[in-house]
Parts: C-alpha cells; sequence; structure tokens
C-alpha cells in the first residue's frame, strides 16, 4: 500500500486536484493502483466511473464502490463515460496505456483534467483543452497523514490476486503478463 496507495492518492489530490462532486473516470481501475484509487476518490467525495479489465474487473469495481464499471476491452468506453457524465467527465487517472485510452478522453469536459503515473505507455493524449499531466508518487509526511485519513474512514480493500514465495519470484514476475485483478503479492518462504 505504502507505494500504490500513495500513487493513486497524488494522482487524484496533487496532480489532478479532484473536489468532492466531480467526476472522475480511472482507467485501469481494477489494477493495483486503480483499485485503491475507486476507494480513495470516493472517501474525497467524487462520483467514480471505473474502466476495468474483464467481467471480473468490473465486479470487483463495483464491490469497491464505482458509481458505473466497464469492461475497457469489452465495452464502448465513450458511449459508457457519456452516459455517466453527459456534460464530459471532470478528470480521468489513468494507470494503463493503449488506445482505448484515448478514446476515452474524448468524454472529458472542456477544461478537464488527466493525470498518469510516470511509467503509463503510451502516455495518454487528450484534446487541446485538456490538461495531461504525468506524476511520480512520492511518499512523505503530508501524504501519509492524508491517506491514513481516509484509510480510517471505513473499510478499506487492497485485493491480492495471488501470492507467491519468495522463491517463486520468477513465477510472480511472469504472472505479471497474465490477467489478474489488484496486486500480486511474495511472502517469505516457509
Amino acid at each position: 500500500m505504502a507505494v500504490d496507495a500513495v500513487t493513486a492518492l497524488q494522482g487524484l489530490d496533487d496532480t489532478l486536484h479532484l473536489k468532492s462532486g466531480e467526476m472522475v473516470m480511472i482507467f485501469g481501475a481494477s489494477g493495483g493502483i486503480g483499485h485503491m484509487a475507486i476507494q480513495l476518490a470516493k472517501r474525497m467525495g467524487a462520483r467514480v466511473l471505473a474502466v476495468a479489465s474483464g467481467e471480473d474487473g468490473v465486479q470487483l469495481t463495483k464491490k469497491l464502490g464505482a458509481d458505473a464499471a466497464i469492461d475497457g476491452h469489452e465495452d464502448d468506453i465513450l458511449a459508457a463515460a457519456r452516459a455517466f457524465a453527459p456534460q464530459g467527465t471532470d478528470a480521468a487517472l489513468v494507470t494503463a496505456g493503449g488506445p482505448e485510452v484515448d478514446q476515452a478522453l474524448a468524454a472529458l469536459a472542456e477544461g478537464g483534467r488527466v493525470a498518469f503515473p510516470n511509467g503509463v505507455e503510451p502516455a495518454p493524449k487528450a484534446q487541446k483543452n485538456v490538461k495531461v499531466q504525468s506524476y511520480d508518487g512520492q511518499p512523505n509526511r503530508q501524504v501519509f497523514e492524508k491517506l491514513n485519513h481516509l484509510i480510517d474512514a471505513g473499510p478499506f480493500e487492497v485485493h491480492i490476486a495471488r501470492t507467491f514465495t519468495l522463491d517463486r519470484a520468477a513465477d510472480a514476475q511472469r504472472s505479471l503478463n497474465e490477467h489478474y485483478l489488484g496486486k500480486l503479492a511474495l511472502q517469505p518462504t516457509a
């Protein structure tokens, strides 16, 4: 959590400056950063459209509190985003890259904001009237205090898809290329 939750919070708070009542699209919502971002955005008072991977990802994001959720590989993201926010979404947190991202960003309102952690490839592109900004999750005392406050507001789930012992770290690395939800975890060898 110290890395992914910090990255999620800094994207939502420090980069997007998400405000209560705003509508945010979280792309990659069933992944490690995305599933935490849903919970944090809801606690910040935002309405969340989750773009997840697979039907299992859609179900996870709904369970975590997304107001609406779609499968980014199967559904018409732009149509779903426009149905969710007819005037356009205010912001988007992008934690996964691909051609679907740029299509989805067409649903942002004029003056909308996009944040993505450095390392997301390809970098998202949006229309001229939308601000696109990359960032790094940088832990510090203030972000941990805000994170702790938001997490203490109620149940918070870190979804672990699979756990590997350290002697199976190579298997864990290979699993990064497979479909999974949330996080993969390593634990000491027994």
